[in-house]
Parts: C-alpha cells; structure tokens; sequence
C-alpha cells in the first residue's frame, strides 16, 4: 500500500491510458499489415506460395480463349506429386520429339523424376485425357508456370538437381531452362549436376554463366532473330510405354 501512495490518482489514470494506447496502437498496425499482400521476395508465412523466378509467356497470337483454358497455379500446385528422389531438368538436346534421355538418366537414380512424372498421366499436355484439347496460345503460358513450380518445389525439397544436356551447357535464351527454372534454382542456391546426355557418365557442377564479350568494330556478325519463348521440352514427351504417348506436348518444329 506504501508504493501505491506515491501516485495520484491523476497519475494513474495517466499511465493506464499511455499503456492501453500502446496496445492499441500494436493491434491495429498487425491488423493493417496482415491486409496487404507480401513482397514476392519477402519471407512468407506457413502455407502461402514463393512465385518462382522469371515471367510466364503471354497469350500467342489473337486465335483461342481471351483467358487461359489451363490449371491456375494453385491448380497445378495441388496436382503435384513429389518425387522420392532427385528432380530432373533438361534444354537444348536434339531431336525433340524423340530424345528419352532426361527420362532414361531419371530411371538410374532411385525416385528420380522429370517434371511430366510428377504430375497425374497427360496432365501437361495440350490434351488432358479424357478432356478435350486445350487452346495452342496458352500453351506455351502454361509450360512457363508448370515448369517454374516444378522448380519452385526443387527448391523446397532443398537437394542438389540434376540437369541432362549438352556437356558445355548450352541452352537457347528463350528456353524455359534460362528464362525461369535456373533463375529460380540460382536464387535458392540449390546445386545443379550437369550430366551429359549423350554419356550419363560424364557429370559435373553446372557450369557458372558465360561472360559474353563486346564484339569489336572489326568483327562480321551475322545476326539471327531469337524468339523471346520457345519450347524447349525436348525428350519431355510421353513414355513410349504408355499407350497415350502420341499426343505430343508441343507440335513438330
């Protein structure tokens, strides 16, 4: 009682409404944050979705629905199945409509998978059995975002990924490899293995980015028209086995 004396009641009262004004204060400004979406890089709450690196290919040409008539991110985010194993890229091999070797190397290492093995029978083809095919100028849209999860969940497992291709590492920029599943991998800091795949023997850390250097006045160039987006699914086709593997994934370059 003695400590209580050394305050008057006006004091009191002071203190109390400096106090509940705090409290106050605390519960509208968390109130007020929780209303406005996060940044895409910052750290996300339990249950809501990193976007992965680079942006999707817009619609192709004035043909086809206004919107995509593909899943939603959400949608192929639910339909994903993950692998046991490791996670298996691919870019730039030859003979796209027939090159297995992404599928061929994924069946040496116990659970490892390509992206369409993580995903139900057809699901990422432009015909989803039994649906009707799906529209071409959302195609290329939705192999950008199914790809980009697929690396988004590499980074969640957090384990060192596999990419089957040319030896050197070359790829095309428009590839969906270069335009949003490395960047994605790279911004993790998940470690890429490289593996040859014309000799699933030779493997080595993905080699770091070429530096390109200026070209000098003296020098002859000749200049190719590079797509912005381009398929680069090669090897990525239905596993001969499966008695539905003629539907292709992307039409015959």
């Amino acid at each position: 009682m003695g400590s209580y004396s050394r305050f008057s009641r006006p004091a009191l009262l002071n203190i109390l409404t400096l106090c509940f004004g705090i409290i106050l204060h605390t519960v509208l400004f968390q109130s007020t944050a929780l209303a406005f979406p996060l940044a895409e890089n910052s750290l996300l709450s339990p249950g809501l979705e990193k976007r992965y690196s680079g942006t999707p290919a817009p619609k192709e040409g004035d043909g086809g629905p206004e919107t995509s008539d593909y899943p939603s991110d959400e949608e192929i985010r639910a339909a994903f199945i993950p692998p046991a194993g490791p996670f298996v890229f691919f870019s730039g091999l030859p003979d796209p409509q027939t090159n297995q070797a992404p599928y061929k190397f994924s069946q040496t290492i116990p659970g490892a998978q390509i992206l369409r093995n993580t995903f139900p029978r057809s699901y990422v083809n432009r015909r989803y059995k039994p649906n009707p095919e799906r529209s071409m100028e959302w195609y290329q849209n939705f192999l950008d975002r199914v790809s980009g999860i697929y690396a988004d969940k590499a980074v969640e497992a957090g384990n060192t990924v596999y990419f089957v291709g040319q030896f050197d590492g070359t790829v095309r920029d428009c590839s969906i490899w270069k335009r949003i599943e490395l960047p994605t991998l790279r911004a993790a800091g998940i470690s890429i293995k490289l593996v040859d795949y014309s000799n699933f023997e030779n493997q080595k850390d993905y080699p770091p980015p070429i530096e390109i250097l200026p070209l000098q006045e003296e020098d002859e160039v000749i200049q190719l028209v590079e797509p912005e987006y381009c398929f680069d699914w090669p090897g990525d086709g239905e596993d001969p086995n499966d008695p539905g593997h003629f539907y292709p994934y992307y039409p015959p370059v």
